[in-house]
């Protein structure tokens, strides 16, 4: 699913994380051989990357209405007032901390997948400067990374 049509994909996925299969893959050789003195054969398949890689799409993780896809409030990229926002504030304790700093109550989790959740924190963070936000990631320990 990762080459939807003719065109190369954007990314050189397979290939990258080929390189961290095969970079595992030889340090653990050498751990069976350090524990029990024999060497061992490992495979790396492209293909394993690339399936591997894939498995958020298909579990429909990424698409516009999974969690890590747009439908979270708290894992979207966001404009500001000199840029925008990336946000990665899944995890309940990091949302929880964006709500709050919105100024908005959060009983349930499930609350960050509503639309009027989505459209307070984008009003929260557009009227903020990229250099507020960065300083309110620290003060308030919220994931998120500024872009111009």
């Amino acid at each position: 699913g990762l080459v939807p049509g003719l065109d190369l994909p954007a990314t050189l996925f397979a290939d990258m994380g080929g390189s961290l299969m095969a970079s595992e893959a030889a340090l653990k050789a050498v751990m069976v051989q350090r524990s029990t003195g024999k060497g061992v054969f490992q495979e790396v398949a492209l293909s394993d990357a690339a399936h591997w890689l894939a498995l958020p799409r298909s579990w429909g993780l990424t698409q516009p209405t999974g969690a890590v896809g747009g439908a979270h409030a708290g894992y979207r990229v966001y404009p500001c007032k000199d840029g925008r926002v990336a946000v990665a504030a899944l995890e309940p304790h990091f949302a929880a901390a964006l709500c709050t700093a919105a100024g908005l109550p959060v009983s349930d989790m499930r609350t960050l997948f509503k639309p009027e959740t989505h459209a307070a924190i984008a009003a929260f963070l557009k009227g903020m400067t990229r250099q507020q936000l960065d300083q309110l990631s620290v003060a308030k320990d919220i994931p998120l990374h500024t872009l111009a």
